[in-house]
């Protein structure tokens, strides 16, 4: 079997089996040695533990394989040997004979193909299960309605077989000791499978004389088809509780004592159910294709719809936290506007008031402003120019107009750089270059040319 690997995609592994008075469940670890983590045994009608077997979030970082056992009571076995161990090859040579070996029609029925043992003269020995469909969806069925959805069906019975060492030939029959009455019994000759064949129980002495004449009857075939042995060793796998009554009916068909071995109890046979199907991929998959498809789309549909919902919850919990937010401002600015609605009447006086206040001080600087402006243009105006009008503009601005005659007109720069270097309420003067007008004479025939200028009080242009 091959070995486990780090690139294995499972993390654990979930075997169950429903049986008709209970269902029991093992949870193992995908560590290597498939620890046991739970085991819990539940009643027939009881839904297996949700945070055991659904699959939900966590199958993104640790995926869960889910097995369930299918009982063996309408399960046909059938030993083939094809010249090949390739498990693809395999299941294209028995669906070729299925129509032979089976004994229902191949679209009633589901069937796998396990091969067991070595490779003996190029022959590979092949256990062939048969299984009505009808009979594999009613324990589907019965599994949906605990909540488990399985991703393989296995067959326990072909654990028990590859978990025995044939170290002779002979005859090996099995016994159940959960249905003592029913066994299996698999001829062993050559190292490698003959046949197999499941068998109605015992009881009574009708039926252990059927048992053994169906046992003679399979070793009188063997003996015409030639793999039957001169020696048949008869080896019973049995719990002790039951081996003493088989040994007893068995022990007239063998020529040497029943040997008995005891069989793997059910929590090892489980690990080694998960352990096949984990490592390797092999076995008795008897889960219908559109079973799994439709588990896997119904996983995919969950996803989503759990992706959506936590979106949409988050989006609605985003929409109470907006509206707690508008609701909280809006109840803070209530509160303040009411405890300042009071001051209003107040605050609009004193603005007004203010205002008053600002505009009084602003006639009262351009009042001084513009009685400093005129003494200053009055002190430093040349006896040969003549200031005609002066203009005060928001107490920044003052625009000179005059006249000078012409032969004069050089004073009109000396008065515009005098003005340049003096002070208004110690604040400086910023002088415009002049302008001046064209030569006019006036009544008493003196040639005059009119001027002006700005000057901007204070640091820029006074805007």
């Amino acid at each position: 079997m091959a070995q486990q690997t780090k690139a294995s995609p499972w993390r654990q592994a979930n075997v169950v089996r429903a049986g008709a008075e209970s269902r029991e469940i093992w949870q193992f670890a995908v560590n290597g040695e498939f620890s046991l983590v739970h085991h819990e045994r539940l009643a027939s009608l009881q839904a297996f533990p949700e945070r055991r077997v659904k699959k939900g979030w966590q199958e993104l970082l640790q995926k869960r394989l889910n097995i369930a056992w299918l009982a063996v009571e309408n399960v046909y076995l059938r030993a083939v040997q094809l010249p090949t161990s390739d498990p693809a090859e395999i299941r294209s040579m028995v669906e070729l004979q299925l129509e032979k070996i089976s004994p229902m029609p191949v679209a009633h029925m589901v069937w796998a193909a396990t091969p067991i043992g070595p490779i003996v003269n190029n022959l590979q020995s092949v256990v062939v299960t048969i299984v009505p469909r009808d009979a594999v969806e009613v324990c589907l069925g019965d599994l949906e309605k605990g909540g488990y959805h399985a991703d393989r069906l296995e067959l326990p019975l072909l654990d028990q077989l590859l978990a025995t060492k044939f170290d002779r030939d002979g005859v090996w029959v099995y016994v159940d000791k959960a249905t003592p009455a029913r066994c299996l019994s698999l001829w062993w000759f050559g190292g490698m499978l003959r046949h197999i064949s499941l068998h109605a129980g015992i009881g009574s002495a009708e039926a252990d004389q059927r048992l053994r004449d169906q046992m003679t009857q399979i070793g009188w075939s063997g003996e015409l088809e030639g793999w039957l042995g001169p020696s048949r060793k008869w080896t019973l796998v049995s719990d002790p509780s039951v081996a003493a009554e088989w040994v007893v009916l068995l022990q007239p068909l063998s020529e040497t004592p029943v040997a008995t071995v005891a069989p793997a109890t059910d929590g090892p046979l489980a690990a080694l159910t998960a352990k096949r199907v984990v490592e390797s991929g092999a076995g008795a998959d008897l889960l219908p294709a559109e079973y799994g498809e439709r588990y896997r789309q119904q996983f995919v549909d969950q996803f989503w719809m759990r992706g959506l919902g936590a979106i949409i919850g988050l989006y609605l919990v985003g929409l109470l936290v907006y509206f707690a937010a508008v609701g909280a401002l809006y109840f803070q600015n209530t509160r303040v506007e009411s405890q300042y609605a009071p001051l209003g009447l107040d605050y609009t006086n004193a603005v007004k008031m203010s205002e008053r206040v600002n505009l009084l001080e602003e006639q009262v600087h351009l009042k001084y402003a513009a009685l400093d402006c005129w003494k200053l243009a009055a002190e430093l105006l040349p006896k040969e120019m003549t200031l005609t009008s002066l203009t005060l503009e928001r107490g920044k601005t003052l625009r000179l107009y005059g006249t000078v005659p012409q032969e004069s007109s050089e004073k009109i720069i000396d008065y515009n750089e005098a003005l340049s270097k003096a002070t208004v309420n110690a604040q400086p003067i910023t002088v415009e270059s002049p302008n001046q007008g064209a030569p006019r004479a006036d009544g008493s025939g003196v040639s005059m040319i009119t001027w002006n200028f700005a000057c901007h009080i204070g640091k820029g242009d006074g805007k």
